[in-house]
């Protein structure tokens, strides 16, 4: 899939994303993920979005709310 195609892919959390670090199933590749908001917590089969690729971590968002555009972090 590449960088280019997983931002703004949708994902499966396969296990628990807190502010350090969990998995997530995107495009049918297996990603470590962190929350892109440090004040969410996404628990297994929660959908989300990735915001951004940081390394080998994509950033996610929960997909039931409305992403932010990269760039503009959800403050808290």
């Amino acid at each position: 899939v590449g960088l280019a195609g997983v931002e703004g892919a949708q994902g499966t959390v396969l296990e628990r994303v807190p502010r350090d670090s969990g998995l997530v199933r995107v495009a049918g590749e297996l990603w470590t993920a962190r929350v892109y908001d440090a004040t969410q917590v996404i628990e297994p089969g929660e959908q989300v979005r990735v915001i951004e690729v940081r390394g080998t971590t994509a950033l996610v968002w929960r997909d039931e709310f409305e992403a932010p555009v990269r760039g503009e972090e959800a403050t808290g």
